[in-house]
């Protein structure tokens, strides 16, 4: 088979107008049979492979990019958080010098572009659970996806899994 994703695709359909039209096997990943190649000039240049492989391998992309949306998109007290590395280093940095400070003293932490909050050390650390709480909510609904993706046993099966389901 001629594995193809949305560029390729296009780049086929565009080489040859009308004339060919890569069928979708999952969504944002095509193919051609390989029978094809002969048949039409400049195919040869396309990667090969197992279409349920090639199709497995796609979606488990998607699932990558689809995990890191939902770990980003996080609400703390009613305020969406953009919740990145970095923004989690400075969490247990922050919980660590806070932690040395004496007790009542607090930080202020920005949630969000123009909204700040001071916490104290129990706020800071709670603000951080909930970070916590989330990140592994994000990678346990991965990683049952990603299961069910490694053992769908056909095109049917896989195309049944939506990605967009079970994010915290």
């Amino acid at each position: 088979m001629i594995l193809l994703d949305q560029s390729g695709r296009d780049q086929v359909r565009a080489q040859h107008a009308g004339r060919l039209e890569p069928v979708e096997a999952v969504p944002g990943f095509y193919f051609l049979p390989e029978r094809l190649i002969a048949a039409f000039d400049g195919l040869d240049a396309y990667p090969t492979g197992d279409l349920l492989e090639g199709a497995k391998a796609h979606m488990l992309g998607q699932l990558s990019t689809r995990r890191e949306q939902a770990e980003t998109a996080f609400t703390y007290g009613g305020v969406p958080v953009k919740l990145d590395e970095g923004t989690t280093a400075r969490l247990a940095a922050a919980s660590a010098g806070l932690a040395r400070k004496p007790s009542g003293e607090t930080v202020d932490w920005q949630l969000a572009r123009g909204v700040f909050q001071a916490l104290d050390l129990t706020a800071l650390e709670a603000f951080g659970d909930a970070a916590f709480d989330h990140v592994q909510a994000c990678f346990a609904n991965a990683r049952a996806l990603a299961e069910a993706i490694n053992a769908a046993a056909d095109l049917d099966a896989l195309r049944a899994i939506d990605l967009d389901a079970g994010w915290p």
